[in-house]
């Protein structure tokens, strides 16, 4: 009976854990579709996803350079069902976005920064407990070094 408790109480503190690492800051995206092309230091990504639930980020991956380096980014996403937010963070912090409803399509352009991993985010922002579908995308960038 000790053993069972001990069992239950591991399994309550782990599901509580986990509970607390989703949510708001965590997200998920299904059904990805793409195609990335680089030469030197610039390059495109093409795609789609399903479907993204939550704060979720495309990222151009395998960057030779060091985090903070900035690059410049255009993002043509659109959106067929739910709605969705596409920002990009700057180096220094600043923030650039727009709000994607339904049916509509939308162009960011800014600066954003590779990653300590040597990636490149491109956010892709529902509203907690929403979904967006159908959501296409290309993604251009040029390093500036």
């Amino acid at each position: 009976m000790a053993r069972h408790r001990m069992i239950l109480m591991v399994a309550t503190i782990g599901a509580l854990i986990l509970a607390g690492c989703g949510g708001g800051t965590g997200g998920s995206a299904t059904g990805n579709r793409q195609s990335c092309r680089s030469s030197g230091s610039s390059g495109v990504c093409e795609g789609s996803y399903g479907t993204v639930k939550g704060n979720y980020a495309f990222r151009v991956e395998e960057l030779d350079v060091d985090s903070g380096t900035p690059a410049w980014v255009s993002a043509e996403v659109a959106v067929e069902s739910g709605a969705l937010r596409v920002e990009l963070v700057a180096p220094d912090g600043t923030v650039t976005g727009a709000d994607i409803q339904a049916g509509q399509n939308v162009t960011v352009e800014g600066l954003a920064a590779v990653s300590a991993f040597g990636d490149l985010p491109v956010a892709f922002k529902v509203a907690e407990g929403e979904t967006a579908g159908g959501i296409s995308y290309t993604i251009r960038w040029e390093l500036c070094r």
